[in-house]
């Protein structure tokens, strides 16, 4: 279990280091294009996760617009929560609010139907998705974000390593047979958007640093058993948290 609550889970300082990996050709300036190419040599994108409120869902211009004030830097893209218990849907104005401020927006998709760390989750298993119970709403979703037509980063399951969110391994029958789940279940996703010319998405997979306490002794919850494989993922993203340092 975590160490913290769910309030100081997103409020919390931390370091979200992206990768680029496996990229098709585009450019991020450009509203049509298909992915988010790393930066030119030489160069970074400063992106950020914002004031978002307390469940990282409330996006506003204002809340974008305080952090670039106080960065003093625009941002390449911010990252917002997509929670399922509101159901399987592409919100279409919370991104628009982002892209039309030039800003990529970064959804990531939460899998819960209670927002509740810690526990089982009854409804979006990795198994049913994985299975297809949910293609009905994912493949609107796809079609929604296609006709969005802008591009757009998806996560799905961030910090899966983690035994604070349900879609860990931890949660679905242990490891590595868990983690595998999670591969499945990414890779349906992503087929599915490809299968409905949602060619506009930059798939990123996204784990933490450390995983839950037991990941020391519990080999099968390593990282490299949850990633899908490189013809699905475009970046990779590993979170810290709290204050970095050397020495104890």
């Amino acid at each position: 279990m975590r160490r913290f609550s769910i309030t100081t889970f997103f409020l919390l300082p931390f370091l979200f280091f992206f990768l680029p990996f496996h990229c098709a050709s585009a450019n991020t300036q450009d509203k049509n294009a298909r992915k988010v190419l790393p930066p030119e040599e030489g160069q970074i994108y400063h992106c950020a996760h914002p004031d978002f409120g307390l469940w990282d869902d409330t996006v506003t211009q204002q809340a974008v617009a305080r952090f670039i004030y106080l960065a003093g830097k625009g941002l390449a893209w911010c990252y917002w929560s997509d929670h399922w218990n509101q159901g399987i849907r592409f919100d279409a104005a919370r991104c628009r609010t982002l892209s039309d401020q030039g800003i990529v927006p970064l959804v990531g998709m939460m899998p819960w139907s209670t927002r509740v760390q810690g526990v089982a989750e009854k409804k979006y298993t990795l198994a049913r998705i994985a299975r297809g119970d949910f293609d009905a709403p994912l493949r609107a979703y796809a079609c929604d974000v296609r006709d969005f037509g802008r591009p757009v980063m998806i996560e799905f399951g961030p910090e899966g390593n983690g035994a604070w969110f349900p879609w860990s391994a931890a949660w679905n029958g242990g490891g590595p047979e868990g983690a595998y789940l999670f591969q499945y279940a990414y890779r349906h996703i992503v087929s599915l958007f490809r299968s409905e010319g949602a060619f506009n998405v930059t798939w990123v997979f996204h784990a933490d640093a450390f995983g839950h306490p037991s990941s020391t002794q519990n080999p099968g919850n390593a990282i490299r058993n949850y990633y899908p494989g490189d013809d699905w993922v475009d970046w990779i993203g590993v979170s810290f948290y709290g204050r970095l340092r050397d020495g104890p």
